[in-house]
């Protein structure tokens, strides 16, 4: 994705959610603010703010404005540079969808909402108002309707929508949200080529680096840990989630939704 096609997107992600455009979203995640977080055209005193901003100057000084402060999206930190040393660092070759997301733009949200296809699998969606979940099919509804089981009009066409996790580029701690969990059991699938992105639901999504896609791994069937070959390594239910990383970011900003894709 171009950076001005990712721009784009996350423009629209934040016209539909202007309450995480505030500075106070940052202030109740984050305990330090890069000060380039703050638009010298709000803050009169930007010249004069240290390089990180506690949470409480961050505070005080929203207060000063009303609490009408907001994040302005910057430019990442990283550069071709940390890029190559990440790649060497682990023998891998991120895809160029990757490396153009994480040199795009320093996006600090981390909670999106996502939008599958039901597919009878998926019987709840989320509620915004309530922030609980209502049931996505009415008993009134199938009965009124004579909904037999597999029926594909009523069950796969319906939406669910969920909370999901967004890789949050925060500035200066970009690459970070590749480096989550090499430290223990993830470490083994980075060796195969595999980074770990999230949970969501019964499945683990992964980026496969070699394929350049990303996969759905079932809780249920993890991957062969005493495997010696990438082939042996992957487990037989696992399958494409997305058409690529372009369409996984597309998707966790609720622009696309996930398994639809031309």
């Amino acid at each position: 994705m171009t950076k001005q096609a990712l721009k784009k997107c996350y423009e629209l992600y934040l016209g539909r959610y202007p309450e995480k455009r505030k500075m106070d979203y940052l202030l109740k995640y984050y305990k330090e603010i890069p000060k380039q977080y703050f638009d010298p055209e709000q803050v009169e005193e930007w010249e004069q703010l240290p390089d990180i901003v506690s949470e409480e100057e961050g505070r005080k000084l929203n207060e000063k404005y009303n609490g009408e402060l907001k994040w302005r999206l910057i430019d990442t930190s990283v550069t071709e540079e940390k890029l190559c040393a990440y790649e060497k660092e682990h023998n891998i070759k991120l895809p160029n969808q990757v490396r153009e997301f994480l040199k795009g733009y320093a996006f600090p949200i981390w909670d999106t909402y996502i939008q599958v296809f039901s597919d009878g699998y998926y019987e709840y969606t989320y509620n915004f108002e309530t922030k609980d979940y209502d049931e996505l099919f009415e008993e009134d509804d199938e009965e009124d309707m004579e909904i037999e089981e597999n029926d594909y009009d009523y069950y796969s066409t319906r939406i669910a929508v969920f909370p999901c996790e967004f890789p949050s580029l925060y500035y200066g701690k970009e690459l970070e949200s590749l480096k989550r969990y090499e430290d223990n059991i993830w470490k083994q699938c980075l060796e195969f080529g595999y980074i770990y992105l999230q949970d969501f639901r019964a499945y683990e999504w992964y980026l496969d680096c070699v394929e350049k896609n990303i996969i759905a791994v079932d809780h249920e069937e993890w991957f062969n840990l005493d495997a010696e070959t990438r082939e042996g390594f992957l487990p037989d239910s696992a399958g494409e989630e997305f058409k690529n990383f372009d369409n996984y970011i597309r998707c966790l900003l609720g622009l696309e939704i996930v398994g639809y894709y031309e």
